[in-house]
């Protein structure tokens, strides 16, 4: 019993509650309100003449830095109404671990960030719930404590205000208190703005509730007269934008969005950090598909110039071609994939497949075996869309019994000969780590599956080379060949005739003279004949050819007209399992 007592006390300082947490925050900042509590905090760096590692911790309206290395102890705190810009930063120009916040007369560097885009996010809405004058009631408190913390705070009903977590509670905040983007950019409601937005991203379900940010084609909501604050937004897919630069987001002054709730944020909201900058512009005739992307990250959408039945057979059908030469590139080994089966309760199809990935870890183990269970689903149409979602499970690897990862391929029909792929990932945990844990596994996660779908994108857009194209350079060939047999006949014919004219004896009076004279002009005239009708036969198959190429040119460019481009694979990096 002393031992399972000491090993809890041991956890406990390995890994403190929000309570503890909470306490070491009133305790190290006495001069905040009393009403000021933790929210969230993270382990970072402050960068000035030396690296300053510590921890930042955000209250509703207040944002702190505290550090102590060797009794040299730095205590920054800073009002959130203070705050002019916050931006994206990169350490040394390289790594995307920072985060730059400025005031009216100051520039504070934070650094060596886990997670720099939820972080990131994270401050952003409390900032902007502050430059609104909106306070957090106690239920969206508590919400985003238990986002940040779980569910195990170590308080109790009796610790001030606080609200145990419900069903209700832990699923999103009640109906009543939720704001939708939709409510937020109503055209109908909201009068146009002549102020730009920020790029879009992907789709409007990853721009979360109450940031203010707009779509393509409409407006930011009330923005006449509203201040412009350079604010930095999480960019294309693939991760971190090549550009830090920020972005101008109209914020909405207090009396604007008065009568909204101050954030609203859902638990299935997990602070998106890396939307694809894909356009979502298509063709009128495109079909939309029945499902959206996941939540996680978008590897590949782009356009495919083949049916999306022959799209569909490619990736799934029974010949795994494709699939084999796919894996062979990845080095994975003993693929096994059984027979389509057909679920009795939900009507989805499903198999399984099993292979051996290769690990490029020296630490770990070099192979893994992998699981793979993919489920079309009974509402894709042959000919429309088809959506399929697959679950891998990794197994041999460290932390496999935390998580999986969620694949979902979205194959919708543009016309008989394009149709569009679309391919997003998440990853799944089944019990939560720590924070270290966590950003360790994203980061090896997300780096193998971007890589699987950038080697996978490289197949499938790789388009077969066109059949009219073949026939041209199969009519050329013939036309070069049978201007050769001419040249060829023409040469040996005057080869024979000179031969003949040298060894007739020569004429010895004007008669003959006349007579030779009179068999050359004909046999000028017989050549002139011959040499007419082959430069005329030169001329039409000219003309033919002329007339392929133009076919082939028009050909090629109604097809650049019509074809949609395919996304940026740098945005689209395509993944490992």
């Amino acid at each position: 019993m002393r031992s399972l007592k000491h090993d809890i006390s041991d956890l406990q300082v390995l890994s403190p509650t929000y309570k503890q947490r909470n306490e070491d925050f009133r305790k190290l900042f006495k001069k905040l309100p009393d009403t000021e509590r933790l929210i969230v905090d993270y382990s970072c760096a402050l960068q000035k003449d030396i690296l300053l590692q510590g921890r930042l911790y955000l209250s509703e309206n207040w944002l702190c830095f505290y550090s102590n290395i060797f009794r040299w102890e730095t205590t920054i705190t800073i009002l959130l109404k203070d705050v002019t810009t916050l931006t994206k930063e990169k350490t040394a120009k390289l790594i995307p671990n920072a985060i730059q916040i400025s005031t009216e007369h100051e520039k504070h560097f934070f650094t060596s960030f886990g997670a720099r885009d939820r972080s990131f996010m994270m401050i952003f809405r409390l900032w902007q719930n502050a430059l609104m004058d909106k306070t957090l009631s106690p239920k969206e408190l508590w919400h985003i404590v238990h986002q940040c913390y779980g569910t195990e705070l170590g308080l109790t009903s009796e610790d001030d205000d606080y609200v145990s977590p419900t069903a209700d509670h832990i699923n999103g905040l009640p109906g009543e208190e939720q704001v939708s983007v939709s409510d937020l950019l109503d055209p109908g409601s909201v009068p146009p703005s002549p102020v730009a937005c920020s790029p879009p991203s992907s789709s409007s379900s990853a721009i979360p509730s109450g940031l203010g940010l707009c779509t393509a084609g409409s407006s930011p909501p009330s923005s006449a007269g509203l201040p412009v604050l350079p604010v930095e937004v999480p960019a294309a897919e693939g991760g971190d934008s090549h550009s830090e630069s920020a972005s101008h987001i109209p914020l909405p002054a207090p009396q604007s969005l008065g009568n909204l709730s101050s954030l609203d944020m859902t638990n299935d909201e997990e602070l998106p950090t890396d939307p694809s900058n894909s356009s979502d512009t298509q063709e009128e005739s495109e079909v939309e598909s029945f499902f959206a992307d996941l939540s996680g990250r978008l590897h590949i959408n782009t356009v495919v110039r083949m049916s999306v039945d022959k799209l569909y057979d490619l990736l799934f059908s029974a010949d795994t071609h494709f699939i084999q030469h796919l894996f062979s590139q990845r080095h994975f080994t003993d693929l096994t994939v059984r027979e389509w089966q057909q679920d009795c309760t939900s009507g989805n199809t499903s198999r399984v497949l099993s292979y051996t990935i290769a690990i490029n870890n020296p630490l770990g183990p070099k192979t893994a075996p992998v699981v793979e269970t993919q489920t079309l689903y009974k509402s894709s149409a042959r000919g429309e869309c088809y959506v399929v979602d697959s679950e891998v499970i990794t197994s041999g690897i460290p932390y496999q019994d935390y998580f999986y990862t969620v694949h979902r391929y979205c194959l919708t029909s543009i016309n008989k000969h394009k149709s569009r792929l679309r391919v997003s990932s998440d990853i799944c945990y089944r019990k939560q780590p720590w924070s270290l844990v966590k950003a360790l596994i994203e980061k090896n996660t997300w780096s193998g599956i971007e890589e699987y779908y950038r080697h996978m994108g490289e197949g499938v857009y790789c388009s077969p080379v066109p059949s009219s194209l073949v026939v041209l350079v199969a009519l050329n060939m013939l036309l070069f060949y049978k201007l050769l047999a001419l040249e060829r006949a023409a040469h040996t014919l005057e080869t024979w005739h000179s031969y003949s004219l040298t060894d007739s004896p020569l004429p010895q009076s004007a008669g003959e003279w006349a007579q030779v004279l009179q068999l050359q002009r004909q046999f000028h005239q017989a050549q002139l004949g011959k040499w007419q009708q082959i430069l005329q036969s030169s001329v039409t198959l000219l003309d033919q050819m002329k007339q392929s190429l133009e076919k082939l040119h028009r050909g090629i460019a109604t097809q650049g007209v019509q074809q949609s481009p395919p996304a940026d694979p740098s945005t689209d990096p395509l993944t490992d399992n």
